[in-house]
């Protein structure tokens, strides 16, 4: 609130004043945010402001005002109804039972509002008024509530028959109508519909296509190499595994070959003796082998028993 002290006080701010004109207590930080404007939050650096409330007390207001016509005129068509709440509960009666009670005095209004008459405007003083019927109806609940709304729109209520057929349209053409002898009004209707879903007859698109099972997409198809065509990849592929399989005959042969190298043959000097074993894949021999071969012949040559087993 450090801003604050650069904006504009009300002319008013003994609050109790405003409390005793609307006839019933609320919490002080309640009253205090229902009197706060957007403007003045917004120049405050953003502090809260008082259209919550006021969303909350615009539909306190409107079931407390429809339950009264309701009891009121028991044989009142619902067109009738809704034309006298709203001649009750639209912006300018409710602005007007704002003034009654002074409340444009007590509202916290930015500079540019404050400047150019705000505290007077229909909008500003009606939203204030409901948010002060939120901020009651969340302090003393909705009994208290309803005997507020229904003494300060009092006046309202009175004539609210005669005031409710002016709201109508219709009927205000009518009337001027026959004031003016202009004959009698008749109508046309330019949509069909229910009234919430209701289309004008040169918007409707009648020719419009509708997507439709002869309207799908193709849906897409995986087709292969024309004229029977290997693909690429599968040529590489059997490429690779072919010089796979020739590389392991190439190894096995290789194999063989060293084998038939490193053994000795029948016709060979000193066949049967112990001699060193050859290594098939590597082609190499263990010495520790011969020295062992070399140590037995030695034995044998001096008459030495040979180890069991051996």
């Amino acid at each position: 609130m450090s801003r604050a002290k650069h904006l504009p006080v009300p002319p008013r701010t003994d609050t109790e004043a405003l409390v005793e004109a609307w006839g019933t207590r609320i919490d002080a930080p309640l009253l205090q945010l229902a009197l706060v404007h957007r403007s003045y939050a917004n120049e405050a650096g953003g502090i809260a402001n008082n259209e919550r409330l006021e969303f909350l007390g615009d539909s306190v207001l409107s079931i407390v005002i429809a339950q009264k016509l309701y009891e009121q005129y028991p044989d009142a068509a619902e067109s009738d109804l809704s034309r006298m709440r709203a001649a009750t509960v639209s912006q300018q009666p409710l602005a007007a039972a704002a003034r009654r009670i002074g409340l444009g005095d007590f509202v916290f209004l930015g500079k540019g509002e404050s400047m150019h008459g705000g505290r007077d405007k229909d909008s500003i003083l009606s939203d204030t008024f409901e948010a002060l019927i939120g901020a009651t109806y969340l302090t003393s609940g909705l009994e208290e509530a309803r005997r507020v709304i229904l003494e300060r729109l009092s006046f309202l209520l009175v004539d609210a028959p005669s005031r409710g057929q002016h709201q109508d349209w219709k009927t205000i053409l009518i009337e001027y109508s026959q004031a003016q002898g202009l004959g009698e009004v008749s109508y046309e209707v330019e949509g069909e519909g229910p009234d919430h879903q209701r289309q004008p007859r040169d918007e409707r698109g009648e020719d419009h296509p509708r997507l439709g099972e002869d309207d799908a997409q193709p849906q897409p198809t995986l087709q292969g190499p024309p004229n029977g065509a290997v693909p690429a990849q599968q040529q590489q592929e059997e490429e690779a595994h072919r010089h796979g399989r020739k590389d392991q005959r190439q190894c096995h042969q290789e194999r063989q070959r060293t084998v038939q190298k490193a053994a000795p043959s029948a016709a060979e000097p000193g066949a049967g003796q112990p001699h060193a074993e050859v290594e098939q894949d590597a082609g190499h021999t263990h010495p520790q082998r011969e020295e062992d071969g070399e140590a037995q012949g030695s034995l044998v040559r001096h008459g030495a028993p040979l180890p069991s087993g051996q």
